[in-house]
C-alpha cells in the first residue's frame, strides 16, 4: 500500500507542477511566501519525526509530503520573480523527475525510507545471480512480510517469484537444494525475542524459477 501512495503522490505532484509552470501567472509574493511556509511545515514535521522515531525501515510520510510539496511548488517558484536562492532551492526538487525515469523503484524507496536504493530491506544472496529481498517496505510491527526472488541480468534485474512468505521477518536464509533453473528450496530463519526468551523459527519454502510473474524487468542500480 505504501508503494502506491508514494508513486501516486509523486506523479500527481509532478503533473500539477508542470501545469503550474505552463499556466500560472501573476502569483503574488505574499501567496508564494504563504505556500512556501506550508512546505516548510512539512520539513519541520519530518525533522521532528526523526527525533521521535524509534528507527527501522517504516515509511516516513512526512518526508514524502515534504518532497512532494516541494515538487508541486517548484513550477510556481520557477515562473516567479522570487529571490534566486529560493528559486534554486525549489528547482532542486525537479531533479526527482530524471531520478524517477532512471529507476522508479529506487525513487519510491527514497520517498518512503530516505534510502536511495533498489531494495526495501536487506538482501539475501542465494546461489549464482539469484537473491532474495523484501517485496515492499517492511513495517516495524509487521510479523510476516512478503519477499521476492530476483535475478541479476547485467545492468538489469528480473523478478522471478513474488509473494514468498516465511515464518516472520528473515534474519537469514539458506538454499537447501536447487533443481537447475526450474526450482529452488529455501529455508528461512526468523527470530522472536521477548523480555524472557528468544526463539528461532524456520520454514522451508519451494519456489519456481520458471514462473515469472508480471514479466517484471527493472534496472539494477
Amino acid at each position: 500500500m505504501s508503494f502506491y501512495v508514494a508513486i501516486i503522490s509523486f506523479l500527481v505532484s509532478v503533473s500539477v507542477a508542470l501545469m503550474l509552470l505552463a499556466a500560472a501567472r501573476n502569483i503574488s509574493k505574499q501567496n508564494l511566501t504563504f505556500l512556501g511556509l506550508l512546505h516548510l511545515m512539512f520539513l519541520f514535521a519530518f525533522l521532528a519525526s526523526l527525533v521521535l522515531s524509534s528507527g527501522g525501515e517504516t515509511p516516513n510520510y512526512f518526508f514524502l509530503a515534504y518532497i512532494c510539496s516541494g515538487i508541486l511548488l517548484s513550477g510556481l517558484y520557477l515562473r516567479s520573480e522570487f529571490f534566486l536562492p529560493v528559486k534554486i532551492y525549489f528547482g532542486l526538487f525537479a531533479l526527482t523527475l530524471p531520478l524517477f525515469i532512471f529507476s522508479p523503484s529506487m525513487l519510491v524507496n527514497f520517498l518512503l525510507t530516505m534510502n536511495y536504493s533498489d531494495s526495501f530491506g536487506p538482501k539475501f544472496p542465494l546461489t549464482g545471480k539469484y537473491y532474495l529481498e523484501a517485496q515492499n517496505v517492511i513495517k516495524e510491527n509487521e510479523t510476516k512480510p512478503l519477499y521476492k526472488i530476483m535475478l541479476k541480468r547485467g545492468m538489469y534485474k528480473q523478478t522471478i517469484e513474488r509473494d514468498i512468505e516465511f515464518a516472520g521477518k528473515l534474519d537469514s536464509v539458506i538454499v537447501l537444494e536447487q533443481n537447475g533453473n526450474y526450482s529452488m528450496k529455501l529455508r528461512g530463519y526468523s527470530s522472536n525475542t521477548t523480555f524472557v526468551s528468544s526463539t528461532i523459527d524456520s520454514l522451508d519454502v519451494e519456489v519456481s524459477l520458471r514462473n515469472q510473474k508480471y514479466g517484471d524487468v527493472e534496472y539494477k542500480l
